[in-house]
């Protein structure tokens, strides 16, 4: 249960930056981007209030309370880079209480030292579509798995580098499971776009060994 007066507090450092490296909690299986309090990552995404993270360890104290407040009953750590790898997050020491812990400033004191106590929300919903590709690089068996808040009908088409159409096909949410030797994918980088009623194309990189 997250009230007026939980605060979140730990040390996050990192040493390869991706799109978002955010922490929040959470009731169900899906991403509520205004629920999670992004620190780094080139995304704007969630809530940015906290989003200053340079290098080194940076310890963080975040009255969670003052942004929202529910029955939440998981905490989740983002690490997210759709586009590459090699991204990393480090969180460490991390504690969550209401009011004060271990002489730690209680949430009121927390609230009153913020600049904005209101939520600067990113732009980005990485939870209305959310698409995973694995493994990739593939030599033939890949998936794609689907977390869509949407009803509306989503469309994969995969095509080849000089632009022409090889494969398309209605996606369903969860996983939907592909061989590149079925489609007739020789080997080579192929650009899969996945397009939704409403949402944000979303296009990745597929490459068949």
């Amino acid at each position: 249960m997250v009230t007026a007066n939980t605060v979140i507090e730990f040390d996050f450092s990192s040493t390869s930056q991706g799109e978002i490296h955010a922490i929040g909690f959470e009731n169900n299986n899906t991403l509520t981007s205004s629920r999670y309090f992004k620190v780094h990552g080139t995304q704007n995404y969630g809530v940015t209030n906290f989003d200053n993270y340079s290098s080194g360890t940076t310890t963080y104290v975040i009255p969670v309370g003052n942004f929202y407040t529910g029955a939440m009953d998981r905490l989740v750590f983002i690490n997210d880079n759709d586009g590459g790898s090699g991204n990393n997050s480090l969180f460490s020491n991390v504690k969550i209480y209401e009011g004060s812990c271990n002489g730690s400033l209680s949430a009121k004191e927390v609230i009153a030292q913020l600049d904005n106590k209101e939520a600067l929300l990113g732009t980005d919903d990485e939870g209305m579509n959310t698409i995973i590709m694995t493994p990739n690089p593939t030599s033939d068996q890949f998936s794609l798995h689907v977390n869509s808040k949407s009803t509306s009908e989503i469309l994969i088409s995969i095509y080849n580098t000089i632009g022409q159409k090889k494969y398309e096909a209605r996606l369903h949410p969860g996983v939907n499971n592909f061989s590149a030797n079925n489609m007739e994918l020789s080997s080579g980088i192929y650009v899969v776009k996945i397009q939704s009623e409403g949402g944000k194309d979303v296009v990745k990189k597929l490459i068949v060994k």
